[in-house]
């Protein structure tokens, strides 16, 4: 499920998606089957579990100058950070945090850390076009931004990381946001994590830092290309309190 797959010439990894359907859950300790409606609760406490530790993650470090040292991709000694998402962000301190009371494993506080790690990552480089979009705001009485003219695009691609190849939508979209905020706020917003609130979990569980313990992907003889069974681990309630009532098959 992680294993690293070695490319060859002219070769280029992809990242595919595929649907799945859940069919039963089954309680190791009591051998209770679990019906569709059990098993969708115990995957809504699992999430429920990893969104409240990324949000906490993304809220305590949703500022620019936490933004730039993880998109530098160096701690603050000058080391390379791990490419991982959620060893980037143990490395700098930034570890989700377990509520007093909760019993959370350290897989699933991976997950967690993972999930915020891709978000901070990701918010960079939609901080560095709103970045441009601020540089280049037009001033004056007929000022429109939505507006402008053909040099002042020029000027705002210019600032823009590679404009060139950033789509027209994507500056304009960015631009109604700052013009929206401008309207209600009466000023203008001095960078993106004035403009925009801190990322939450997004309701998912990103099973890239999992291990085995946690889930498990096996393809079906039968048809191992298309067909594979993932067997994860859940909770047995939202807000379990030991190891016990924590994480069970």
């Amino acid at each position: 499920m992680r294993r690293k797959i070695q490319l060859g010439q002219g070769e280029t990894e992809r990242v595919a998606c595929a649907s799945a359907s859940a069919f039963r859950g089954l309680d190791t300790v009591t051998g209770e089957v679990c019906g569709a409606e059990v098993l969708a609760g115990r995957v809504g406490w699992l999430t429920s579990l990893v969104e409240a530790l990324c949000t906490e993650v993304t809220s305590a470090h949703w500022n620019r100058p936490d933004l730039a040292r993880l998109a530098s991709g160096r701690d603050c000694s000058g080391a390379r950070l791990p490419s991982n998402a959620w060893m980037a962000v143990r490395t700098l301190g930034w570890g989700a945090v377990v509520p007093a009371g909760l019993y959370v494993p350290d897989r699933v506080r991976r997950v967690a850390e993972e999930q915020a790690g891709r978000a901070l990552r990701s918010a960079w480089w939609r901080s560095e076009i709103t970045d441009a979009v601020l540089a280049t705001w037009p001033v004056g009485p007929d000022a429109d931004p939505l507006r402008r003219s053909e040099a002042e695009w020029a000027a705002l691609r210019k600032a823009c990381p590679d404009g060139q190849a950033v789509a027209a939508a994507v500056l304009r979209g960015r631009t109604r946001q700052v013009a929206a905020f401008q309207a209600t706020q009466g000023h203008l917003p001095a960078d993106i994590c004035g403009l925009e609130a801190a990322p939450g979990g997004g309701r998912q569980v990103v099973l890239a830092a999992a291990d085995k313990q946690l889930s498990t992907l096996t393809r079906c003889p039968d048809d191992p290309a298309h067909y594979a069974v993932l067997t994860v681990r859940l909770p047995v309630r939202p807000d379990p309190r030991t190891a016990r009532t924590g994480i069970r098959p």
